[in-house]
């Protein structure tokens, strides 16, 4: 792909990337969302917008594919039929065909992929600017460990599995600040759920039919009292302790 084509690209996707994060936000709070999906396909404008933002995304992942193809990841899959990029005769417009499951793959992967990293990261220093002591902890094991290797090892594996207070640091940023917030699930079976604190109610019988979509709210999870002492509380110490009756259960 030419330098400015490539370019181009590169900014369509960051921009559809951008936008399909606000449709699929807006549908989850439409009556779309809880309609079958071929009323949102045929009489939604959502719809429609969002397939003219999904072709940018999948002409990107599909280039992906292609440059990848020959790493070892993907030239093991290439040999599948499930996730085929098939190099001979069956090509669409002189490029090569990609099997819909490693479109969909590739499609996920960068999606989900391409800020998970930098949002904890956000959220961690955003954390350590709060919490000085915890900055100068820190601060001092990395300077230790860098001291230790006096500058003849890499930044290894190794060297990060000595990072324990690091380690701590960034769970306990995760914990407070989820990447996913929340997940959804649809049922395959019926579920008979309850509220613990209304048994004498009709609200401590509820089942949920087969099909229905349940959201599972990590971020409530993860500060929930009953699991997590102090929970509102940045506590990277939480994940040092060694056995599991001294820390904190999650």
């Amino acid at each position: 792909v030419q330098k400015s084509k490539r370019e181009s690209l590169m900014s369509s996707y960051r921009d559809s990337i951008t936008r399909i994060r606000m449709i699929i936000l807006a549908q989850s709070r439409s009556i779309w969302f809880l309609l079958p999906r071929f009323c949102y396909r045929f009489f939604s404008s959502m719809y429609r917008e969002e397939q003219t933002v999904m072709g940018p995304i999948r002409e990107f992942s599909r280039l992906a594919c292609i440059n990848a193809k020959e790493g070892s990841s993907i030239a093991t899959l290439r040999e599948t039929p499930k996730y085929r990029i098939d190099d001979g005769n069956n090509q669409r417009n002189g490029n090569p065909k990609i099997s819909k499951n490693l479109l969909d793959e590739a499609i996920t992967l960068l999606f989900a992929g391409q800020d998970t990293s930098a949002a904890t990261l956000s959220w961690t220093l955003h954390l350590l600017s709060l919490y000085p002591k915890v900055q100068e902890k820190l601060f001092h094991e990395i300077c230790q460990s860098l001291s230790e290797t006096a500058g003849h090892e890499m930044l290894s594996k190794k060297v990060l599995s000595r990072l324990c207070y690091l380690d701590a640091v960034i769970k306990e940023a995760m914990r407070l600040y989820p990447v996913a917030p929340f997940v959804v699930r649809k049922l395959s079976e019926r579920l008979d759920i309850g509220d613990p604190f209304m048994m004498e109610s009709d609200l401590a019988k509820v089942s949920l039919p087969k099909g229905s979509f349940v959201c599972i709210w990590i971020y409530a999870l993860h500060r929930n009292p009953e699991y997590w002492r102090q929970p509102d509380d940045f506590l990277p110490e939480r994940w040092l302790s060694e056995t599991s009756r001294e820390r904190d259960r999650g």
